[in-house]
């Protein structure tokens, strides 16, 4: 019984060490920003690389942006194309309590890019978020960013399917209150 719980603590440290090391990408809240008016825009960071914990961004050094699509957004993609194995893993987390927009992240590695994918939250016009990357990411990455929006026909569907509903159902109460009188 002693080696099994010696031998389980030696397994979950070595995961969390492990971890600490991976490529990541966090979300925060944020203040003071760089403005992105469109709904695909680019990261770069810096071309001697980010050091642990920090936030450097070219063009950026806070590495906040600020939402001037005129339009509320749903999650937001960040791509890197071509992600170098000894990086590897990449992963991504959201900090609580920093007024972050999202509050969930996933990242998908596929053949020759890994997707850190923001989501479960909204991110209103003129909204900002800031971003954190952490060792490590090989220097000079540039990060796509491809920010999603809630789809109007899916919302336009809806509403006639219940429309639909609500009449059919409103058709059949009257013809039943008609043949009863």
């Amino acid at each position: 019984m002693r080696f099994s719980r010696l031998g389980y603590t030696a397994v979950l440290l070595a995961v969390a060490t492990g971890s600490a090391y991976a490529s990541s990408v966090t979300m925060r809240g944020g203040n003071g920003s760089e403005p992105f008016g469109t709904l695909t825009f680019s990261i770069e960071l810096t071309a001697a690389g980010v050091l642990f914990g920090g936030n450097d961004c070219v063009g950026n050094a806070g590495c906040v942006y600020q939402n001037e699509t005129n339009l509320t957004l749903t999650g937001i993609d960040f791509t890197f194309l071509n992600p170098p194995a000894q990086f590897a893993p990449y992963t991504c987390s959201v900090i609580d309590g920093t007024g972050s927009p999202f509050g969930a992240c996933d990242t998908t590695s596929l053949p020759g890019e890994v997707i850190f994918s923001f989501f479960d939250g909204s991110l209103a016009q003129g909204g900002e978020f800031g971003l954190r990357f952490y060792n490590p990411f090989p220097a000079g990455t540039t990060l796509q960013a491809t920010a999603t929006t809630p789809e109007p026909p899916s919302a336009v569907l809806l509403w006639t399917a219940l429309a639909g509903i609500l009449l059919g159902a409103g058709r059949k109460i009257l013809g039943a209150a008609g043949s009863g009188a």
